[in-house]
Order: C-alpha cells, then structure tokens, then sequence
C-alpha cells in the first residue's frame, strides 16, 4: 500500500456547486468541520482536487479543509473562452469561492500553479491568506520547466484502459510521487476520466494547454507576488527531481525571506504528494504557525 487514497477510502466530504462571477459553475469539495480554522488547497494547471483527498482526510480532524477545481478541470464546468484560462480568472474564481462559503481566513496550500496563485493572493486578498506552504514552484519559472511539460498538456492522449493510463504515466512522467501500483492507478484516475463510450480521456479541457505556450512568466513580477506574503508563515516543499525548484532555486527564495522552512522528497520530481513523512511534518509545523493566533484546533 502507498501513501495515496482514493475516494473509496479516507475523509468523507461536502460538495458545493458555486457561480463564479461571470456564472460558470465551480466543484469544491468541503471537509471537517465547517467551525474549524480553514485550508485552501490549490491544485497545479490541469488538476482537479482529487490531488489533494489523501492530504485533506489526513487533516481533516483539526482543520476544514476546501479544495476547488479550477474552470475547465475535474467537476467544474468548461469554460467557452479558452482566454478565460488565465490565473487572473483563477485568483477571481477563487475569491467567489470563499465568499460563497463565507471564509474570512485561510492557510492556503499551492501546488505548481496554486503556489503561484498564493503568491498572487498575498496581493489581491492579502486579509485572507494567513501564509502559504508552496509545493515545487518558485517565482523563477524556467524554459526547462515548461518544456518538461508542455507537450504532453498541448496533446494529451485517449487511452482504452487504466492500464495504458499508468504506463503512459510513468513513461512520460517517472518521478511522479507514487511509491507501488496502487498510487501509479490513483495518480492516473486523478488526471483522466472515463467516458460512457469507455474511452479514457483528460479531466481537464484541452484548451488549458494553450496558456503554456508563451514565454516564461516574469521573475519581477512573481518575485513582487512572492515578497506580498511578508512576514506570514510560508514553507517550501520541493522534489529532489525537480525541473521546477532546483537547489540554486530553492536558495534564492530562502535568502529573499531570510528563512524558508523546506524539505527535499528524494526520488521525486515535479511535484510531491504531500503526503511523504517529511512533508507531513512540515505541513503540521506550518499550519501551528499559521493559526497561532486562534486556539489551537489540535486536541
């Protein structure tokens, strides 16, 4: 047995609808208790919040925790304007989402794109995001980087079986954080769907990938999103693998804030699980920070 669950196993979870501002319909999944102090979990570019359901049943006994899918991905509608792709529209989106839920306050944890989204959150709603654990993305994004993925999200592939699934995973993308078959198989449900015709295709619009096509986004800008975060608690999480936050990467962001709680997950790349002892430990350390100021949710 891995260290990942699927929805079979683990937390139970509310699932909310909610209306964007221009009326597209957003999936969130809700779990723990509604009066507990909240996390945010923000997937990366083509993900959905299944990423994030071994991480949430984990916490869900101290925190509520809110994991969205952004527009086009997993449960959330498609959207007709591939333009609206955007992280502008995200940062928007998300801001709908926890107006809806009336949350004043949360810990927000961002994988790949959903750290940038935190970074972001620390100047569009800076009274709500209490600090941010990044999980493998820095204000540095390289050519290298993108490339190591792109081609796959401009042209994603139709599989017949789960089988194909997870070989085409693990050829396309071997340091994905699965340690047995059981996570290669949760990984790959994860980022594909099954349609009624059996045919097995991306949970994500394809038109995402667009976005990814230009140049690199700019380090001035990502680095002014990324100082926003000020003295709020902020750690990192990194894979050893990484094409994302290699060690020169990782340092230029420690001696930007002086101190940066991380942790390296060995044999992995872009991006952890989350769920690997160290990261656990780091996640827990963080989150007492975060909430200092508010009793203890931990029994």
């Amino acid at each position: 047995m891995g260290l990942l669950i699927d929805d079979s196993a683990g937390a139970s979870f509310r699932r909310h609808s909610i209306a964007a501002g221009d009326g597209l319909r957003l999936a969130v999944r809700d779990y723990g208790d509604e009066t507990s102090p909240v996390v945010l979990c923000l997937t990366g570019l083509t993900r959905n919040a299944k990423d994030y359901h071994s991480l949430a049943s984990a916490l869900c006994d101290h925190y509520r925790v809110i994991a969205l899918d952004y527009r086009g991905r997993g449960k959330s509608e498609w959207d007709s304007n591939p333009a609206n792709y955007d992280p502008r529209t995200n940062i928007s989106d998300i801001g709908h989402v926890l107006t809806a839920l009336d949350i004043e306050h949360c810990a927000v944890v961002g994988t790949s794109l959903g750290g940038l989204l935190g970074f972001a959150m620390g100047i569009a709603m800076p009274t709500r995001i209490l600090g941010l654990m990044i999980n493998d993305v820095a204000p540095i994004i390289t050519e290298d980087a993108i490339t190591s993925i792109s081609g796959y999200l401009k042209a994603p592939p139709i599989h017949r079986s789960w089988d194909e699934v997870v070989a085409d995973l693990q050829k396309c993308f071997p340091d994905m954080p699965a340690q047995d078959d059981d996570d290669w198989l949760i990984i790959a449900k994860a980022t594909f769907r099954q349609r009624d015709d059996g045919m097995i295709v991306p949970d994500w619009d394809h038109q995402i990938g667009r976005i990814i096509g230009g140049p690199p986004p700019d380090p001035e800008q990502l680095w002014r999103m990324f100082d926003s975060l000020g003295k709020r608690p902020v750690a990192l999480v990194r894979g050893a693998r990484s094409r994302f936050v290699t060690p020169d990467i990782a340092d230029a962001m420690i001696e930007r804030r002086g101190t940066l709680p991380c942790v390296v997950i060995e044999g992995v790349g872009h991006t952890p699980s989350l769920m690997e002892p160290d990261a656990r430990a780091l996640i827990d350390a963080w989150l007492l920070d975060c909430f200092a100021e508010i009793k203890s949710p931990v029994r």
